[in-house]
């Protein structure tokens, strides 16, 4: 019970300092400068975001013979198992 009041408590405080920073005039975050142009295919290529997925894509490419023979094996004995429970139920 103890930490939902304290999940209350930042909660409103984090609305309340939403409300205080919006009341600022935008002149005084002048400093702070958001550059909004597209990256250059060279900016991208080093980006941190990029690296971190491509990290995550798969390969495609082809499967190699063994998991091509693994894979028919474990798809004929799905089939094999389905028409047994088949002819179980008939």
């Amino acid at each position: 019970m103890q930490m939902n009041g304290i999940c209350l408590g930042v909660g409103a405080g984090e609305l309340l300092w939403g409300i205080v920073v919006k009341l600022f005039p935008k002149e005084l975050f002048g400093c702070v400068s958001m550059d909004e142009r597209p990256m250059t295919e060279e900016e991208e290529g080093k980006s941190f975001m990029v690296a971190a997925k491509r990290g995550t894509t798969r390969n495609s490419r082809k499967p190699s013979k063994m998991q091509e023979a693994l894979e028919s094996d474990l798809k004929n004995k799905v089939k094999d198992m389905t028409d047994a429970f088949v002819r179980q139920k008939e």
